[in-house]
């Protein structure tokens, strides 16, 4: 049986971090499975999803010391009892405590544009998505083969009425790290003063769900924009709460202007919701070929207000609920966190061959 070390240094609300989690809960039926997390910094809404299969020890590290050597001895120790077959890291970084396991270390690249200062380090870098692995060979040339991020299907409530007349409010949410540089909901604002201010329509509304530095200055541009009463900003949710209320939105919008996967699209999906994105890297990835899924051109608030325009008619045509349903159905095939769980297991498998 393989005996699997997750090497993490934060365990908060991002999307690898949720990632790691579902990956080890999932792998925990089929391995030995401990996640090691090495700075005290986590969620505790995270942490409580750990799985009970799967062994869990926080070393409680002050974030950025790197003077300290008692967390670095019970680190060491931890890994001389377990004996792992593989470390799989989730930092790039982390190589660096790692002085005598080089060869079992594994990386994975959550993020388009990562430094690669150590990524020649690993025994293997494997990245989350086609946008990624050819970032990083054009940059480092180092080929990274590509296991999907997923997610467990049945945990998201599914849409069951697609019913929609004219006169019905819009209710829109977009999900994520409020950072407009890289998740783009300045652009997505800006679309809305296009569609509710310039053109009169009153009926859309918009939940963004998530925190973040550049929170204070979206609030300050949605009310430039005179979106007051139409914009919300709900603050950080948990899984569970989001899970729980997606399908009761009739759209979801991703404008990120970097994305290497996108896990709040195909969450979208899940859900049943028609799901609008920028044509950058890991989104357009996942909605090609999708029949509910619409892309515009990354960092063009005109063409996403014409996006939504387009959605809408959809909605109000009846045709949504084929186009989501199909969706759905193509998502399921080749998202579902079993699938990425055990590609990871049969890779670590492989190497274990080629090292023995």
């Amino acid at each position: 049986m393989e005996r699997i070390v997750h090497l993490i240094f934060t365990l908060e609300s991002g999307g690898s971090e949720n990632m790691l989690i579902d990956i080890a809960n999932e792998q925990a039926s089929m391995a030995d499975v401990t996640i090691i997390l090495i700075n005290k910094k986590y969620s505790m809404d995270l942490v409580a999803r750990i799985n009970q299969n799967v062994h869990f020890y926080s070393l409680h590290r002050k974030e950025g010391d790197k003077k300290s050597l008692s967390f670095l001895v019970r680190l060491w120790g931890l890994l001389l009892k377990i004996r792992p077959t593989v470390i799989h890291c989730h930092n790039q970084n982390i190589i660096g405590l790692l002085p005598i396991w080089r060869k079992r270390t594994v990386l994975t690249i959550h993020c388009l544009k990562a430094v690669t200062t150590h990524l020649k380090k690993y025994r293997k870098v494997y990245s989350i998505s086609n946008a990624v692995s050819n970032d990083i060979r054009a940059r480092v040339g180092i080929r990274s083969p590509v296991v999907l991020n997923g997610i467990n299907f049945a945990d998201i409530f599914p849409k069951m009425d697609y019913g929609f007349e004219t006169s019905m409010p819009v209710r829109i949410v977009q999900v994520g790290r409020m950072i407009h540089e890289t998740k783009g909901q300045h652009i997505l604002l800006k679309a809305l003063h296009k569609l509710i201010v310039t053109e009169k329509r009153d009926n859309i509304y918009l939940d963004l769900i998530g925190s973040g530095p550049s929170l204070p200055y979206l609030q300050s541009l949605a009310k430039s924009l005179k979106l007051n009463g139409h914009v919300s900003f709900l603050g950080e949710r948990s899984r569970e709460w989001i899970y729980e209320r997606l399908s009761s939105y009739h759209i979801l919008i991703q404008p990120s202007l970097s994305e290497g996967f996108g896990l709040t699209v195909l969450e979208g999906i899940a859900a049943g919701l028609p799901v609008i994105a920028s044509d950058h890297a890991g989104p357009a990835e996942i909605l090609s070929g999708m029949p509910g899924g619409y892309l515009f051109r990354s960092g063009d608030e005109d063409d996403l207000a014409g996006t939504i325009r387009k959605v809408i008619a959809a909605m109000q045509e009846g045709k949504m609920q084929q186009r989501c349903e199909a969706s759905h159905e193509l998502a399921v095939g080749r998202y579902s966190i079993h699938r990425t769980a055990f590609e990871y297991l049969h890779h670590y498998s492989r190497l274990n061959r080629v090292t023995s």
